[in-house]
């Protein structure tokens, strides 16, 4: 392979603008040419990133299912790219149909949730995966847990899934932290979780047990990082439960590192629609301790609890637990930061990751 092209939907900084942010990195330090392409013509962080390294961006912004199609052919009949990374499952099939009429060899997609639990949903999901697969080349599952959701889901598609577990630049980020942290480590006043606010995540079980713990520990604060539909009801669930005065909302970010150093302990409640939770690998590179409810992939990601402090349910009083038992315990807290950045750099660094997507493409 000598070019690569990442489709991706927005040039926000969610999930899988992370992930290809920090792909597209590695690969050019490895001298792979690569371009991205963005379906939207807006700006944003990711774009900016992208122009001061130095890689050259497009887009496609179509409205209709053809005009994606014929873009995206369009676009790779000038550019000619040797494979397409999608990172847009579901409409990864008019991205591929498009790869292929232009004729690229190689067309990969990128799966980072498992199949919907809603009826409707799941009926045009796994209509679009069937769509879709005869123009792909190769199917990757983040996780085991969204591959063995995706055999049931998808049939036939969801059987050829890869699993290539999520990454990030590792001795990057842990630089970063010790660097803004100097060495020194205070004792801990601060919980946080980053993560969009929708109802894939379960942040109304960590606002829960955070009230159970705030009777007994006055001084630590709860900092929210992200933004989504269910921002309203979740400042309306902190204010009932009185302790709005210790949740803070901080929206939105560009900058999720500087965010993580900023935090004691990272608290990570989601639901069974979870697909990884990329910012686990990368709390884990900052060595924050975890505590995080055991539901989804989460126990795959924590390897069974070497990673972090897994709660055994989503019940508030086990959430709760697991906080206090996390500021309580400083020896728990730094055996668990060691551990984790053990373990993110035996799985979740990004040049492991870079090396199987080219395996892929290059089989």
């Amino acid at each position: 392979m000598k070019r690569l092209l990442h489709v991706l939907g927005s040039a926000g900084l969610g999930g899988s603008e992370s992930l290809c942010l920090s792909l597209t990195r590695h690969m050019q330090s490895i001298g792979i040419d690569q371009e991205v392409l963005f379906l939207t013509e807006a700006g944003g962080p990711a774009r900016e990133r992208l122009a001061e390294w130095g890689i050259p961006t497009g887009s496609v912004a179509a409205t209709t299912r053809g005009g994606l199609i014929s873009g995206v052919r369009n676009h790779v009949r000038r550019t000619k790219p040797d494979a397409v990374l999608s990172f847009m499952f579901g409409i990864h099939a008019f991205i591929g149909m498009g790869a292929r009429l232009g004729g690229v060899r190689s067309t990969l997609a990128f799966v980072g949730n498992p199949p919907p639990k809603d009826d409707r949903a799941k009926r045009r999901s796994s209509l679009l995966a069937a769509l879709g697969a005869p123009f792909t080349s190769h199917v990757v599952a983040c996780s085991e847990y969204v591959a063995r959701r995706m055999r049931s889901g998808y049939g036939r598609l969801g059987g050829r899934a890869t699993v290539i577990h999520n990454w990030c630049e590792v001795d990057a980020i842990a630089r970063r932290v010790d660097e803004i942290h100097r060495g020194e480590r205070r004792e801990p006043r601060s919980i946080g979780m980053i993560a969009r606010l929708d109802p894939i995540k379960d942040h109304s079980s960590l606002l829960k047990a955070f009230a159970k713990i705030r009777s007994d520990r006055p001084h630590i604060e709860l900092r929210i990082v992200g933004e989504g539909p269910l921002a309203p009801e979740l400042r309306s669930l902190a204010a009932e439960l009185t302790v709005d005065d210790a949740v803070i909302f901080l929206g939105s970010t560009a900058d999720p590192i500087a965010e993580l150093a900023g935090m004691d302990i990272f608290a990570f409640a989601t639901t069974d629609q979870e697909g990884f939770g990329l910012v686990l690998a990368e709390a884990m590179a900052a060595g924050v301790p975890i505590v995080a409810t055991a539901v989804g992939p989460v126990p795959e990601v924590l390897a069974e609890g070497r990673g972090g402090l897994l709660c055994p349910s989503t019940e508030t009083r086990d959430l709760a637990h697991g906080l206090m038992r996390m500021l309580d315990e400083p020896d728990l807290r730094r055996e668990v930061s060691q551990a984790a950045r053990s373990l993110v750099r035996e799985r979740y660094e990004v040049a492991s990751a870079a090396q199987r997507i080219i395996s892929l493409i290059d089989a």
